[in-house]
């Protein structure tokens, strides 16, 4: 029996800290909303519980809202999918990095330039549409993307720096500069010997290549990646399908990085570059090579196995946009 109409689960360290600054106002927004204070309730994260905090919210909320980075978000999906006994609508705040499935769900537009009081109140009343999620070895899930090569071990590097207290400042604007810096020092890596990736065309034939020596290899199953760009041609959350991607040289990286950022940038890199499409699909990197799925990096559940993307069904995510 649902008793609340909504509930949010606050990662604390997301944004630099931006999480425990929404926490602390959510009692006043949602007031001014006019909601009783029986009607919704709020949670940090907790190391270790994050998963039993995921279930208990959703059996009880019609609405689970979470707040922080894509990271946190395909935790909550993940804990969702295959759940329809749940019957739970999920909503973000966006507060991480990179912020790819806010950015196509037409959240992350509104947050930046109408703030935190003009997203809440028009997430609490949002229609949902139905969203992808594709099962990953270990039961764990992606909903946005998967990535080796180049980018991952940027992702990786970074978040070793971050860890280890390297960076100097905690703010956006100070992780993305990092960024730059990480990119610049580990521009020359490129998948070692024994990548490959295997697929599963619309059509049902399987096909394969070895990706050794190329920058990059993508599989996306939406519009936005690197925080925004838009490398995948056709790419949609609600097909069913995988768009697969190969940047062989650093010049194909920049131009995914710089040149897909507009809509006519974003064309022109499809043309010299267009996508496959999958139905599945699968990865391997020899152990230690970094994968990057929504934005986190996994190093040790994921390298070295045989990595297959899998249509796992469909989650109802709150959209300010279709």
């Amino acid at each position: 029996m649902k008793n609340l109409k909504v509930a949010f689960l606050v990662n604390p360290i997301s944004g630099g800290g931006r999480g425990r600054e929404v926490y602390g106002l959510l009692s006043e927004l949602m007031d001014s909303f006019g909601y009783d204070a029986s009607e919704w309730r709020a949670e940090y994260t907790e190391i270790g519980k994050f998963d039993e905090q995921v279930v208990a919210l959703a059996e009880r909320a019609e609405r689970l809202i979470a707040v922080g980075g894509d990271g946190t978000m395909n935790a909550v999906m993940a804990q969702l999918a295959g759940r329809p006994d749940l019957d739970v609508t999920i909503g973000l705040v966006p507060l991480g990095t990179g912020n790819d499935l806010a950015r196509v769900l037409g959240i992350y537009g509104n947050f930046v330039g109408k703030g935190l009081a003009n997203t809440l109140r028009k997430l609490v009343m949002a229609r949902s549409v139905s969203f992808d999620v594709w099962r990953l070895p270990g039961n764990r899930m992606m909903a946005a993307y998967c990535s080796a090569g180049l980018d991952a071990e940027v992702a990786s590097r970074w978040s070793d720096e971050r860890v280890a207290g390297r960076i100097p400042f905690s703010s956006p604007l100070v992780n993305k500069l990092w960024y730059v810096l990480v990119f610049w020092r580990r521009r020359t890596h490129r998948l070692p010997e024994g990548s490959t990736i295997r697929w599963l065309g619309p059509g049902g034939t399987f096909r394969e290549r070895s990706v050794a020596g190329m920058r990059t290899v993508l599989a996306g199953s939406i519009p936005s990646y690197a925080a925004g760009a838009d490398p995948l041609s056709g790419a949609r959350y609600d097909d069913g399908l995988l768009r697969l991607l190969f940047l062989r040289d650093i010049r194909s990286v920049l131009a995914l990085n710089l040149l897909a950022r507009c809509r006519l940038g974003a064309k022109l890199f499809k043309l010299l570059h267009p996508a496959e499409i999958a139905r599945e699909a699968e990865i391997f990197v020899p152990a230690g090579e970094p994968v990057q799925v929504d934005g986190e990096v996994r190093t040790e559940d994921l390298s070295g196995t045989r990595l297959r993307i899998a249509y796992a069904g469909q989650l109802r995510l709150l959209a300010l946009r279709g």
